[in-house]
């Protein structure tokens, strides 16, 4: 789906919001002067794990591509603000269904969650046990952190 985002912050961010429920890859097109309030916007909205590519200056001598989350480009983008001159075209990775639920993560992997739990953090364990066991960090961060409470 390709849009333009409006130009007022709170029609903004609600019109990102309703792009995050879809599943499918969207693209939006954004002028110099609002990639970094649109990407500020996608901070606040997005999850940080949703990835988000920034091309600029598409077909042209400068041309540029930088992916990863909103929070790593807006901080890419302000630390060099060359990068922020030019016509962008921004792609926003879908929302990603979870194979996962809590009920269904694999006994193996409560129990490594559970072990590295009584030595590390909760967010170190969480983060070390999707390492290990491929499944997303914050549903493991979820379940460890229901796990301390009992």
């Amino acid at each position: 789906m390709k849009v333009f985002l409006p130009a007022k912050a709170s029609q903004r961010k609600q019109r990102i919001n309703e792009l995050a429920q879809l599943q499918a890859t969207w693209v939006v097109y954004e002028s110099t002067h609002r990639i970094i309030d649109c990407l500020e916007d996608m901070q606040q909205v997005l999850q940080n794990e949703t990835q988000v590519v920034v091309a600029r200056e598409l077909t042209k001598r400068f041309e540029t591509v930088l992916s990863g989350s909103a929070s790593e480009l807006l901080e890419r983008l302000q630390d060099e603000p060359i990068q922020q001159k030019g016509e962008f075209v921004v792609l926003v990775e879908g929302k990603v269904e979870s194979a996962h639920t809590e009920n269904e993560i694999p006994a193996d992997v409560l129990h490594i969650l559970q072990t590295l739990q009584t030595e590390l953090p909760v967010k170190q364990a969480a983060s070390l046990t999707a390492k290990i066991s491929g499944l997303k960090k914050n549903l493991l961060y979820k379940v460890a952190l229901s796990n301390k409470g009992s």
